[in-house]
């Protein structure tokens, strides 16, 4: 179990990150799958998590950069979801955290509300009532080609604590990480940690590169992998401009026919140590984290925030 923080605080955020196997089109499979490492994930009983954390596009895997533009969409239209009682994502989790008092952080997912599609990140608190979400700020071409837009306030949640501590989230989703700003945000704004979803996506030219495989598990000729020094040294900067650790949750790609499609690791990083954890197979991940010591938010901090308010049009304090 990593402690980023004073381990003897009481206040800390117990976190368990599930770096799995998601099935490409494999909606049924994928819930299977997923119930099983759940549960396997919430049997500590001794000492559960209070944040659970899913692989990236969970149920379905990624609709965007894996097919012709015809077939993707397609499966854009038969899969982007609402993000209520009858959305997939959040009728399973619902439905699987039952048993549990945990929240969990899924996604990203398509969501469909109204006539607009967004790449949106979502929060189910451990009452299982109330749903938060963040919509992908920095959308790409290939994003706006599939008329996916761009979300218009920063990625903050709060989950409840004891005395009535708030523990804020940030979360980014895929090249939101290639803006400091976001993150400087996230962290002037109070968020204890900042967790996001990357996955090896086509449109993130930046960080992905296709290599050639050998013998060893059922593959394809060349998969999409993210080029991980570059992610780590990603992971690295945000966590020490933001004196907050970062974690990047990955995750592993595979056809209906369990050929192998993408990869990308999980990355833990420290805002003092540097990256901490780079996670490959598949597993269940475990760590503590507490509040980062900061100075109250006065002066340039205030202004900061006074400017973005104005920007987002919402209360960021």
């Amino acid at each position: 179990m990593e402690v980023f923080g004073d381990e003897d605080r009481e206040d800390v955020i117990k976190i368990a990150i599930i770096h799995g196997r998601i099935k490409y089109q494999a909606r049924r499979q994928n819930i299977h799958k997923l119930s099983s490492l759940i549960g396997e994930a919430m049997s500590k009983t001794e000492d559960p998590p209070q944040l659970l954390v899913l692989p990236p596009y969970p149920l379905t895997g990624p609709l965007i950069g894996y097919n012709n533009k015809e077939r993707t969409l397609r499966y854009i239209k038969s899969n982007a979801e609402r993000i209520n009682e009858k959305g997939y994502t959040t009728q399973f989790i619902w439905q699987r955290m039952a048993p549990y008092m945990a929240n969990v952080l899924a996604g990203p997912i398509i969501e469909r509300a109204g006539p607009k599609l967004f790449n949106t990140m979502l929060l189910v608190d451990q009452d299982h009532h109330r749903v938060l979400r963040y919509r992908k700020i920095s959308v790409t071409p290939m994003e706006a080609e599939y008329r996916i837009n761009p979300g218009k306030e920063p990625g903050i949640m709060s989950i409840p604590g004891p005395g009535g501590i708030e523990r804020k989230i940030g979360v980014f989703i895929e090249n939101d990480i290639l803006h400091p700003e976001i993150f400087r945000l996230l962290s002037l704004m109070g968020a204890w940690v900042i967790i996001g979803s990357i996955l090896p996506l086509p449109y993130m030219e930046q960080i992905i590169e296709v290599k050639d495989v050998g013998e060893g598990e059922r593959r394809n000729d060349k998969i999409i992998s993210i080029n991980t020094s570059f992610l780590e040294s990603f992971a690295t900067a945000r966590a020490v401009e933001t004196g907050v650790p970062v974690i990047i949750v990955g995750g592993i790609v595979e056809s209906l026919h369990g050929e192998l499609m993408a990869e990308s690791p999980t990355i833990i990083a420290d805002p003092d140590h540097g990256v901490v954890k780079v996670q490959r197979d598949e597993d269940i991940l475990r760590l503590d984290v507490t509040p980062p010591e900061q100075p109250p938010c006065t002066g340039s901090c205030i202004n900061v925030l006074s400017v973005a308010q104005k920007y987002y049009r919402q209360k960021l304090v």
